[in-house]
């Protein structure tokens, strides 16, 4: 696939440099931080991330236009880059108008149906069901 403008490109970055747990727990700390930041080192230890590891999610998450770092004497504090935010909230919410949702269920009292084919899994071949959906009909 090519792609055809930097706005797509973009889009691209920004969702892969979100694709990863403790990057997500990043973004969380970072946003409540407010415009002010937070500072790396507690990043470091509110995610538990070691402090190299952390440097390439910061890093990865810099480039990728959704943080911003700011010097302040011996200290790197890290805030929102919204552009990039942004830009994310509009594509996945113009996405949105083409989804149909699904029709609800009627509730069950006995919580969770469960059919013969999750029971021997997919394909009824009596392997145990891994959860994942199998797209090719087999």
């Amino acid at each position: 696939i090519i792609m055809k403008n930097d706005a797509d490109r973009d889009l691209v970055a920004t969702l892969a440099a979100l694709a990863q747990a403790t990057r997500i727990a990043i973004l969380r700390l970072v946003s409540r931080a407010g415009t002010d930041g937070i500072a790396a080192g507690e990043i470091a230890r509110s995610t538990a991330t070691p402090p190299s590891t952390l440097s390439f999610h910061l890093k990865e998450m810099t480039q990728a236009g959704l943080l911003k770092a700011r010097t302040q004497g011996r200290f790197i504090y890290y805030s929102l880059e919204d552009r990039a935010i942004v830009a994310a909230i509009a594509f996945l919410s113009s996405c949105l108008g083409t989804i149909q949702p699904p029709a609800a269920e009627p509730a069950s009292r006995g919580g969770r149906k469960s059919t013969a084919k999750a029971k021997r899994g997919p394909g009824g071949s009596g392997a145990p069901d891994d959860g994942q959906m199998n797209i090719f009909g087999d």
